[in-house]
């Protein structure tokens, strides 16, 4: 957990949060937590160099989540995991907390940075999400690049294969490492936006659609403050977790207690599939993570900066 809540920082210059369940350092395993820590950290400050310079929330989250949709050390954009046909297919959202436009797009195959497309659906359509084939006709319409699936493919990840039916047995021992990655920011204005990509669970039906790409369950963001949620995305959907934080956050809970209330509140009312973790800046600019599965994070307020990881073991090798 994070917490800024210094008066003299607030609003100078915004705010950013971003995260993601480390899946790759978990199965594929070759990348070190330090190097994963270490990009993690530079998208992070990717997305408040924008702030600083006078840019948007909106600017800020894209700026953040397209690093990182760019690297192949997380399971988004380029180098995603492969579904169930051993295919691409990408989630991604972006929200404009000031006017509550957003985009998205979902079953994505065509895409190296999809938020940047959820982006211009957002502000060149009158649509807020665009889904599966009609992505690239979309795209192409929007002057976007696309791509082959082959070329989206990193040699590394692509290696890493599993089948529909072998879903439930590993989920059992890697439950929650599949994540998205998400970024809340605040600008200097006050005004609020998120975003969050994600290239799925290994081995899932083509089509099937995460938490990433839903507004309410993978981020929300309106006056009161940003969230994004992340974990196995069936239970962050019955959840609609980003939303119930933002919701804490209008009831009058800071940042810190409305993202635990949720989080801990999914566990509850779903122990069998509940594990997750969730980000939030309030309107005072307290910026707060909260999780109950593995989670790297990076934080920036002002000039204070600060990272971190928790990672949990497999389930098989847990003793309680």
């Amino acid at each position: 957990m994070a917490e800024f809540s210094d008066e003299s920082q607030k609003n100078i210059a915004g705010r950013i949060a971003v995260q993601i369940s480390p899946s790759y350092y978990v199965v594929v395993g070759n990348k070190s937590l330090e190097m994963l820590t270490d990009a993690l950290t530079e998208a992070c400050r990717s997305g408040f160099h924008v702030l600083s310079k006078g840019g948007t929330a909106v600017d800020a989250v894209e700026k953040t989540i397209s690093y990182l949709e760019d690297l192949n050390y997380f399971n988004c954009g380029f180098g995603s995991l492969l579904n169930n046909d051993e295919e691409i297919e990408c989630d991604a959202m972006i929200m404009d907390g000031t006017t509550l436009n957003t985009g998205a797009v979902m079953a994505a195959d065509c895409l190296k940075n999809p938020v940047q497309l959820a982006r211009k659906i957002m502000e060149k359509t009158i649509h807020t999400a665009i889904a599966g084939a009609g992505v690239e006709k979309v795209a192409k319409t929007l002057d976007h690049p696309t791509f082959t699936n082959d070329e989206l493919k990193h040699p590394e990840t692509a290696a890493f294969k599993l089948k529909y039916e072998e879903l439930p047995d590993f989920l059992k021992k890697h439950l929650g490492v599949w994540d998205s990655v998400s970024a809340v920011a605040m600008d200097k204005h006050g005004h609020f936006a998120c975003a969050s990509s994600t290239g799925g669970l290994p081995g899932r039906l083509k089509g099937r659609l995460s938490e990433a790409c839903t507004v309410g369950c993978g981020g929300y963001a309106n006056e009161y403050g940003a969230a994004t949620a992340g974990g196995y995305g069936e239970a962050v959907r019955k959840m609609t977790l980003a939303r119930q934080v933002v919701f804490n956050m209008e009831s009058g809970q800071d940042a810190q207690n409305s993202v635990k209330n949720a989080v801990e509140k999914m566990k509850e009312r779903l122990p069998k599939s509940g594990f997750g973790s969730a980000i939030a800046i309030d309107r005072y600019g307290n910026i707060s993570i909260h999780s109950t599965t593995s989670i790297i994070w990076s934080t920036i307020a002002g000039e204070e900066e600060l990272c971190g990881a928790r990672i949990k073991p497999k389930r098989n090798q847990q003793h309680a």
